[in-house]
């Protein structure tokens, strides 16, 4: 599988008395692809504003965090990793804040 966009994964940190998002991984290989109208009602998501990523099998992302790809910024609604061995990967659904 290729990886032909890159994303920044944000997790919330703490600061003071707040939470904030920070950037945690930079320049992550990933693929975007928007969810189609039959998936996004599916998965109980916004149609034209959830999509899923590609990325690599060992990239560390939970469903807290933010992942911002070409300049949109995402919402992490779940995720799940499938090892097959050469395509193991991590597919996330992710909804646009």
């Amino acid at each position: 599988m290729t990886f032909p966009h890159s994303c920044t994964i944000q997790r919330k940190v703490k600061s003071g008395s707040t939470y904030l998002y920070s950037d945690l991984y930079t320049g992550i290989p990933c693929f975007l692809q928007p969810l189609d109208e039959q998936m996004s009602q599916i998965v109980g998501m916004t149609f034209g504003k959830s999509s899923r990523c590609y990325v690599g099998y060992e990239t560390d992302v939970l469903e807290s965090d933010r992942l911002v790809v070409d300049g949109i910024t995402y919402g992490v609604k779940g995720f799940s990793a499938h090892n097959y061995g050469s395509l193991k990967h991590k597919r996330v659904l992710l909804e646009q804040i």
